[in-house]
């Protein structure tokens, strides 16, 4: 075999019939009728990777990752993987399962939410940030739904006066009610709040935060909805909002900083 050639092999037969998928490190494939073996071979990850040889130590498979991207990976995915689950029952099995399903992808709505986010802190990554418990991304740019209903043009989130301790903070959100496409009037209304950790959740090991679901009852034609959520500072707070309809198509959210 010359340097630089593909390794694939062409086979008639083997003890196992047909080979589909990886075995060892082989994949069993067909290409235009033709059964052939080839190499397994990594994908290339986000960002610059470098390809060691199999004599090198301290890799993973074959990739070695700088500190920086594995700083930012673990941080990334710990994030959007424990901000999912907590919302499972609200976000991921309904809607995010919802758009799994709808488009035949064979994952689930935690992987196609972590997937679609994913970018937020690779982009920041790639602007030279670097992510641990004390500096979180911008999450403002989250998107908590996603799907081909139309958005609302506008929306404001407001922390509405200042309970006593340990009594719910009221948000007030407000969005335009004017729709131009597939928009209904009786389109449902969901809120979503996202709080920042504060110094004592992070040193308990509660560096992500919480992101709180409601759906208040609205429909789009109110223009207006109070939620409430613990009792944090506005700064702290980013407000979403999105829609859907009653036959499971929604819209993609909206995020604002809570004034």
């Amino acid at each position: 075999m010359l340097l630089g050639e593909k390794k694939m092999a062409k086979y008639t037969a083997s003890p196992w019939g047909k080979v589909r998928g990886k075995i060892g490190g082989a994949v069993g494939s067909t290409w235009k009728g033709i059964d052939y073996l080839r190499a397994h071979l990594y994908p290339k990850q986000v960002g610059s990777i470098r390809k060691l040889d199999a004599f090198e130590g301290g890799c993973a498979r074959g990739i070695n990752f700088s500190a920086a991207q594995m700083n930012i990976r673990r941080v990334s995915f710990g994030m959007l993987g424990y901000l999912g689950r907590h919302t499972h029952a609200a976000l991921m099995t309904r809607i995010w399962q919802t758009l799994a399903d709808k488009k035949g992808l064979k994952k689930t709505g935690l992987n196609l939410f972590i997937q679609k986010n994913a970018r937020i802190l690779h982009k920041s990554y790639n602007s030279g940030t670097t992510f641990d418990e004390f500096n979180l991304p911008d999450y403002t740019q989250m998107i908590i739904s996603d799907g081909n209903l139309e958005p609302a043009f506008l929306f404001t989130g407001a922390l509405k006066g200042f309970p006593f301790m340990g009594q719910p903070a009221p948000v007030t959100i407000s969005w335009s009610t004017v729709t131009l496409r597939n928009g209904n009037q009786s389109d449902d209304v969901w809120v979503g709040i996202y709080i920042k950790p504060d110094a004592r959740e992070r040193a308990a090991l509660e560096p992500y935060g919480m992101l709180y679901i409601s759906q208040p009852g609205k429909k789009r034609s109110d223009g207006t909805c109070i939620v409430y959520v613990p009792n944090k500072n506005a700064s702290d707070m980013t407000a979403f909002l999105f829609f859907s309809d009653g036959c499971a198509n929604y819209s993609p959210s909206l995020s604002r900083q809570v004034s």
